[in-house]
């Protein structure tokens, strides 16, 4: 364990992580007060006193004393330094380390008054912190809970099964309220005391899927890397030789090229076409060179590196892909980058849209086609008190059905919440929320309801007004041309009343507009 919070933290932190680990802590609850006296003097003289902060010296004190050495050292301290304990922490220290501090003071002077403040953080605002409710409640439900519950009650004025009740929902909330019951009162037929659950299984929606592109059936991957070779060798580059073999060539195909290309001349093929090729012709062709999950991390550190953050590109990469192309996304992104996903998207994003995307980013969307029709109106109730009969809007029921509901689980639930309101739930949406917020919860409706006709927008917004936006046609493009272009260019056309074939001729051009015609299917466009 040592090694690994090694590896994953750094710093003063890192230190004062290690050294909770490999002291050994006093369980004596004597206090010898000449040795309380004295670590005051000691931590004083380590900070307050100092030009900077001698963490070794809080580090060995505060992992090493009891606990009761601990308490009556912070009396003797504030008595001697006119301040706090915490108020020293807060002005000598910083970041994680000082709330590690914090929250091992907290502990010391008072635990279950600590988890109860920890429970609070867990559950308020937009989501729950299923992860730290889960840690609490299971760790300290045989132990000091009911103290817990006391000490929640004197500060919050409410108690922690009102506060569980109103944020937690489903059988997990149920769980969570036996489990914070007095062990001796607990009876699990009270958890089972509900309405019986009606579960059907539904015919899915028949999704037609026909790719714009398929497998070369003379494929020559020898043939093709001399061509490509040819193509960037010396002064210029034949665009239209890498156009015809790249953009006319199966992923899977594309794979062996990049292998083949480094057998036969000992080059990257990649780094060849990044050094030969630019602007958004380069951006396609790169994207088509990548593997799928490759190329969805690649997405993701685009929308967040840089200046500003392309929030569309999050949520279009977040809301349509399933939940294992997200972890593989998320594992090649480490891999690449030797960065998390999850940190980095945190650290770009804020509010409630942060806590949606990160719910997202987590994959536990199920799949299947089992449909729970209480569930699907108990949900859409649920959505009804948390938006439109309620002042204000309680985000996290918006957060926890429609990011944890499978699709069908979701149509069925829209369609109790239709015959409910009298109205589709996107139309409350747009009246509940707004900004970022508004369009990811919009566009996980979308994917429901009809993920070909999603995509078809997104193609239609990237170049409908003033400017295309590239990164989202290629994305589309590039990412749907092997699966169901076809049924995405029918829907386009549906909704935008002219073919995509007309927008990419109008809205593109030279070499990048030839490599899109070719794998929308109309290759003979390039020609008139």
């Amino acid at each position: 364990m040592e090694d690994d919070i090694k590896s994953d933290t750094s710093g003063s932190y890192r230190k004062l992580l290690t050294s909770l680990l490999s002291f050994g802590r006093d369980e004596s609850t004597e206090v010898d007060m000449n040795l309380a006296r004295e670590d005051v003097d000691e931590l004083i003289k380590a900070g307050i006193k100092k030009l900077g902060t001698d963490e070794q010296k809080f580090n060995q004190i505060f992992g090493t004393r009891s606990y009761a050495h601990l308490r009556q050292m912070f009396k003797i301290y504030q008595a001697e330094s006119k301040k706090s304990i915490e108020e020293s922490i807060k002005s000598e220290m910083s970041g994680n380390a000082a709330k590690t501090y914090l929250a091992l003071i907290n502990n010391i002077k008072n635990k279950p008054a600590y988890f109860a403040k920890e429970v609070k953080k867990a559950i308020k605002g937009l989501g729950t912190d299923e992860h730290t409710l889960n840690r609490i409640v299971i760790s300290r439900c045989e132990v000091d809970m009911i103290q817990i519950k006391e000490e929640f009650q004197n500060i919050y004025d409410k108690s922690m099964e009102d506060e569980i009740k109103d944020d937690v929902s489903g059988d997990y909330g149920k769980l969570m309220l036996l489990l914070i019951k007095d062990p001796s009162q607990r009876l699990f037929e009270d958890a089972l005391e509900e309405e019986p659950h009606v579960i059907e299984e539904v015919e899915e929606p028949l999704v037609e899927e026909t790719p714009t592109l398929t497998e070369c059936q003379d494929f020559n991957p020898s043939n093709d890397c001399e061509r490509l070779r040819k193509a960037m060798k010396g002064f210029g580059t034949d665009e239209k030789t890498i156009i015809q073999i790249i953009s006319k060539r199966s992923r899977a195909q594309r794979q062996q090229l990049k292998t083949c290309f480094k057998s036969m001349f000992g080059r990257n093929l990649m780094d060849d076409l990044h050094s030969e090729l630019s602007g958004s012709f380069r951006d396609i062709i790169e994207g088509l060179m990548m593997e799928e999950d490759e190329f969805d991390a690649f997405s993701f550190k685009k929308a967040i590196a840089g200046c500003g953050t392309d929030e569309s590109a999050l949520i279009e990469l977040l809301t349509t892909r399933t939940p294992e192309q997200i972890n593989a996304a998320k594992s090649k992104y480490h891999s690449m980058y030797k960065k998390n996903l999850e940190n980095d998207i945190k650290s770009d994003t804020s509010g409630h849209f942060r806590k949606v995307l990160v719910s997202l980013l987590t994959a536990t969307r199920p799949s299947g086609n089992l449909v729970d029709k209480t569930q699907a109106r108990i949900d859409s109730e649920e959505l009804l008190n948390a938006g439109t009969k309620k002042w204000g809007t309680d985000e996290s029921k918006f957060v926890t059905i429609l990011c944890t509901r499978s699709f069908s689980q979701l149509r069925a639930m829209f369609d109790e919440y239709e015959q409910l309101t009298g109205h589709s739930i996107e139309e409350d949406l747009k009246k509940e929320c707004s900004g970022d917020l508004l369009k990811v919860f919009l566009s996980i409706v979308a994917c429901v309801r009809d993920k070909q006709a999603h995509f078809a927008s997104i193609l239609l917004k990237s170049m409908k007004g003033l400017g295309t936006k590239e990164s989202s046609l290629i994305r589309v493009i590039v990412g749907r041309c092997e699966i169901d272009l076809v049924q995405i260019r029918q829907k386009f056309e549906q909704i935008s009343k002219k073919s995509l074939t007309e927008y990419i001729k109008g809205d593109t051009s030279g070499d990048f507009r030839r490599v899109l015609l070719i794998l929308i299917g109309d290759e003979d466009a390039i020609k008139k």
